[in-house]
């Protein structure tokens, strides 16, 4: 089971604030996010590139599944894309964020159990593009800007288990 237990933020670039924007959204209600999930199981065809012929593609070795597919959240009534994919051996972290001027972000700790997958933890910034993430040991980092301070920043968020 995946916990995240903390977050602490760190400013990252700029003139530190104070008043630093720390509002996030913890859910760890897997049954709550289930409906984001849809198990696809599907082969995905390999398209050679111009030059090449179907037969050499063919014969990489290779064949592609996508096991599922993830809907973006929704975050104060806006819907969050898809930016960066974190890996380690815990799972998988994606980040979102909002395109435009609108800056609110997410992140989805997911597990991969076999063919399916499973959302653990959503975390919804309401004032944060998340625009990128890194899986290390014990912690994902995620940086993005804040649009409450206008400041960008670095997060630290611990994750137990897996």
């Amino acid at each position: 089971m995946t916990t995240v237990t903390a977050t602490l933020l760190i400013s990252a670039c700029g003139k530190s604030s104070p008043k630093a924007s720390q509002s996030v959204t913890v859910n760890n209600d897997e049954s709550s996010v289930e409906n984001r999930v849809t198990v696809s199981n599907q082969t995905i065809d390999i398209i050679p590139s111009e030059g090449t012929t179907q037969l050499a593609a063919i014969n990489l070795g290779y064949i592609l599944t996508q096991s599922a597919e993830i809907l973006p959240p929704t975050i104060n009534g806006v819907h969050a894309q898809a930016n960066a994919v974190a890996l380690n051996n815990q799972g998988l972290a994606v980040a979102y964020n909002v395109a435009g001027d609108v800056q609110a972000g997410a992140i989805d700790i997911v597990n991969i159990e076999g063919k399916t997958a499973k959302i653990k933890s959503d975390l919804e910034y309401a004032t944060r593009d998340i625009n990128s993430i890194f899986w290390g040991k014990s912690a994902i980092y995620a940086v993005g800007t804040d649009s409450t301070t206008g400041q960008r920043f670095l997060s630290r968020i611990r994750v137990d288990g897996a």
